[in-house]
This record gives C-alpha cells, sequence and structure tokens, in this order.
C-alpha cells in the first residue's frame, strides 16, 4: 500500500513506508539477537528480546498519537 502510495505521490506514503520498516527491523533485531545471545546467556536472553519488542511497541504508540493529532 505505501509503495503504490508513493508511485501516486502521496506525501506521508514514505513517511509510513519508513515506520513500518523500523518496526520490522526491530523484531528481524530482536529475533537474531535472541538466538545469538541464547547460547551466551541461556534463559535471561529473553530479557534483551523483550527490551527490544518494547522499543517497537513504543514506536507504535508513538505513531498511533501523532496519527490522532492529524
Amino acid at each position: 500500500i505505501a509503495v503504490t502510495g508513493l508511485l501516486k505521490g502521496e506525501c506521508d506514503a514514505g513517511e509510513k513506508m519508513q515506520f513500518y520498516f523500523c518496526l520490522i527491523l526491530c523484531f528481524v533485531l530482536g529475533a537474531a539477537l535472541g538466538v545469538w545471545c541464547s547460547d551466551w546467556m541461556q534463559a535471561k536472553a529473553v530479557w534483551l528480546c523483550c527490551a527490544l519488542g518494547l522499543g517497537a511497541v513504543a514506536l507504535m504508540f508513538r505513531q498511533q498519537e501523532k496519527d490522532e493529532r492529524a
């Protein structure tokens, strides 16, 4: 949807695409870091993934507040 918005020239499509890209990137990095840290930190590695997930949730709420103001 964001890509077609970019092609049509909608001004907020690029911003939405960047937001969702960052959100997906947070989840991917959290999963990759969890796999890497699981051998090293064992069960405590899940807390690191939770921190990255919390950051992604914070980004979602920030975007939601921004959308409500507009």
